[in-house]
């Protein structure tokens, strides 16, 4: 009778093993969610995929929505070591007629940024910045100066929005959201409205990269502001110089 009663015993245990085998894991915490877009012009819904559980391989289908938009966002990682060249547009004058590009290339790595900001007269603005610390100068100058620098000071030297803009945008302005294909880029796409201004905004940020890669300001129905970022070369290529112009080096790549 107990070898009986042992035997039912063992067999209870192996069906509630197998139960929680087959279901269980989704009882557990996963992965941070992370976003996985359709390639670019396939017109495919927009969703995000998040792993059910760490390894499993797989997907829990997300609906990107103006309510889900910024916890997607949230969830993307930067890229720390990169290179690329940003165009920045301020646009006047009737129908967009009138304009000005300011040219941008930018270095990253480890926490460093480096920024060489040429402007529509032509003279170049470079910024190095580290944690706290913001050092500049302009053209070919020997000398510096060294100022105090914010979490977003890096983002502002390149002439746009913070990352951190979107997801601190009030959710009641966010009017679209979704997939979108930017250049050869696949998105997330974020609009808002600030109608006390007239103004609305639109964000692409990549997902295989975290960055933002586009942005828009439009005024009274008239696009005010274009930032347009080029291909990204990661990682930050070991001839990138975080040197100052009196010779000191502050940061090597590698």
């Amino acid at each position: 009778m107990k070898n009986r009663t042992l035997i039912v015993v063992l067999i209870a245990l192996v069906v509630v093993a197998a139960v929680l085998a087959s279901f269980g894991l989704s009882l557990f915490p996963g992965q941070i969610p992370r976003v996985e877009l359709p390639s670019a012009g396939t017109g495919s819904p927009q969703q995000t995929a998040s792993p059910t559980a760490p390894g499993d391989g797989e997907f829990l289908t997300v609906e990107v929505t103006a309510d889900t938009v910024q916890e997607v966002i949230a969830t993307l990682d930067r890229a720390d070591s990169y290179t690329r060249s940003l165009t920045i547009q301020d646009l006047w004058g009737p129908d967009e007629g009138e304009s000005s590009a300011t040219a941008v290339t930018v270095w990253v790595d480890g926490g460093w940024t480096r920024t060489q900001l040429t402007s529509p007269s032509g003279r170049t603005q470079n910024t190095v910045v580290h944690g706290d610390d913001l050092w500049l100068w302009y053209d070919r100058d020997r000398d510096y100066v060294t100022l105090p620098a914010e979490e977003h000071t890096a983002d502002l030297a390149q002439r746009f929005p913070t990352y951190e803009d979107v997801l601190r945008l009030e959710p009641e302005d966010i009017t679209d959201a979704g997939y979108a294909a930017y250049g050869s880029w696949n998105c997330v796409y974020v609009e808002a409205a600030d109608r006390e201004l007239g103004c609305r905004y639109r964000y692409w940020v990549d997902v295989g990269s975290g960055l933002l890669v586009g942005a828009e300001t439009e005024q009274d129905g008239q696009t005010v502001y274009r930032m347009t970022a080029s291909a990204l070369q990661t990682p930050c290529p070991a001839t990138a110089s975080f040197r100052l112009p009196d010779g000191q080096v502050l940061h090597q790549v590698g």
